[in-house]
């Protein structure tokens, strides 16, 4: 038997379920491939004859390979998504509870809700998305449309109102919510934009770790610069230095964002692409796809750990280090290392594959989870060298699940006949952004429960209680993370194996018409 094995052979796909289903019935096709020892390892469901046209036009508009300037130019897009996401990681919590004078408990109960809203928005405009085309594409020309209002909506989130009450908790609310769905409308169809650009799995490793470097320089520019930044336009105002700030970030992301719509391409979409979708045929493209549910769930517990780490990083700082200023040290200096860093990741996973790579990634972090057990560090450099290292851990796990995300859209299309790249990628994001919100809810439980108080004196074992809350959370989710990769059926070589089956049937299919 191969030890190259992904899994139970589909059934025939019913008619018309593709993503760009026509055309009349025939008779099944299947186009198998044979492992080096000879085992039949991938058969593709049959598709019909406009299906392999569509196919095979896809395969020969594909490039594998990407430009330098046009990888930079994509990575660009995710430089300015970053200085949002990674601002409303580290700061805004931190902003409800001892800006806004909040209590922790409620401020993750709005993070939680604006999270699962977000994340439930995210695979409705994936399946819009799916049904898109201009003469830029599907995706690109929406980082041109969303990039004024995100940086509007972003301004707005860190702002203080004048009212008190449930009055202002309704107004952080609806601003919190008004900014993701802001987000989304530029976030989905930048992530998608990488299944697009090209189907070589190595070049998707490749644009994830530029991704990962270009995230990093965002999170060193927001921790390095908010908080100085801040006090000095702010003139001693927190609530208007971090608003002045935000007006700022905005600014340069929206920048950020223009540079990669004019970098982008993507290859024609074809007129079947636009054919009536069956509803089953979203449903088909998850539940056919273990791929995609492997890595579901190692988002899902990945997240639970980064945002533990992230949240802890300022209270720890500040309440158990008692030196709040070195926060934006370790937070810039965690990314200038990812930044150093990240290419070997990469390096890692295309020589030895995705799945080691974030096995290897969680191995580090749960080492480096005992250490911080061990030495209590209370120091700013002890302290700022943790967040360093757990900071290369967590860029070692986002290269593998975005490298492996547009992965799963082949996989899926050959195990159901089904090609729904943006509705899978707006799925993911909803179990990312749902994981955030109630990682969030769930650490400030936590905290509410130790006895955490913003602003107070604490007791020492309250504390050290906030290292173990941070600790704890952290370590399960890594473990549950680590499960869900080993558990992965793309193991390294299966995908290329995959678009050759595609291909190669596409080829049949189109002899056959």
């Amino acid at each position: 038997m191969s030890l190259f094995s992904i899994g139970p052979q589909c059934q025939t796909a019913p008619d018309g379920q593709g993503a760009n289903a026509a055309g009349p019935d025939r008779a099944s096709q299947k186009a198998v491939l044979h492992s080096p020892e000879g085992d039949d390892v991938l058969r593709r469901p049959h598709s019909d004859d406009t299906k392999g046209r569509d196919r095979e036009e896809f395969v020969a508009d594909m490039k594998p390979h990407i430009p330098l300037y046009r990888k930079i130019g994509y990575a660009f897009g995710d430089y300015g998504c970053n200085l949002y996401w990674q601002s409303i990681s580290f700061f805004l919590l931190f902003f409800y509870t001892d800006i806004v004078g909040i209590p922790i408990g409620i401020a993750g109960l709005i993070y939680m809700v604006a999270s699962i809203f977000d994340g439930c928005i995210d695979p409705i405009a994936g399946a819009l998305l799916d049904r898109g085309r201009t003469r830029f594409g599907r995706y690109r020309h929406w980082l041109l449309i969303g990039a004024v209002p995100l940086a509007a909506s972003f301004a707005l989130l860190y702002w203080k109102p004048v009212s008190q009450g449930y009055t202002m908790l309704t107004i952080l609310l609806v601003a919190h919510l008004l900014f993701r769905v802001c987000y989304t409308v530029v976030a989905v169809p930048l992530a998608s934009l990488s299944a697009r650009m090209t189907d070589s799995s190595t070049e998707r490793t490749t644009l994830a770790s530029l991704r990962m470097l270009f995230g990093a320089g965002a999170t060193a520019t927001v921790g390095f610069v908010t908080q100085p930044l801040g006090a000095a336009i702010g003139h001693g105002d927190q609530a208007r230095g971090i608003f002045l700030v935000a007006l700022i970030l905005g600014l340069v992301a929206t920048l950020a964002l223009v540079i990669a719509f004019l970098s982008t391409r993507e290859p024609p979409v074809n007129d079947h692409a636009l054919a009536r979708i069956p509803l089953r045929s979203y449903v088909d493209s998850v539940r056919l796809n273990p791929a995609f549910i492997a890595l579901a769930f190692g988002l899902l517990f990945a997240t639970l750990s980064t945002t533990s780490l992230n949240k802890s990083l300022l209270y720890y700082f500040k309440y158990v280090v008692h030196d709040e200023g070195s926060a934006r040290y370790a937070l810039s200096s965690g990314a200038l290392i990812s930044l150093i860093l990240a290419p070997g990741w990469a390096i890692l996973g295309r020589r030895a594959g995705k799945r080691v790579m974030w096995l290897t990634a969680v191995t580090c972090g749960l080492a480096g989870l005992i250490c911080f057990l061990i030495i209590r560090p209370t120091g700013p450099l002890t302290a700022t060298a943790f967040f360093m290292w757990m900071q290369i851990v967590t860029v070692g796990i986002q290269v593998s699940y975005w490298g492996t995300l547009p992965d799963t859209v082949e996989y899926g299309e050959w195990r159901s006949g089904v090609r729904h790249e943006s509705f899978l990628f707006g799925l993911f994001m909803f179990v990312q952004k749902a994981g955030f919100g109630l990682a969030v809810a769930i650490y400030g439980a936590c905290l509410s429960a130790i006895g955490f108080h913003a602003n107070a004196m604490m007791a020492s074992g309250t504390l050290w209680a906030i290292g173990l809350v941070m600790a704890g959370l952290s370590a399960f989710g890594l473990i549950g993370s680590g499960v869900a990769a080993y558990l992965s059926p793309l193991r390294l070589g299966v995908h290329e194996r995959v678009v050759g089956n595609l291909a190669e049937a596409a080829r049949t299919d189109g002899a056959v018409a």
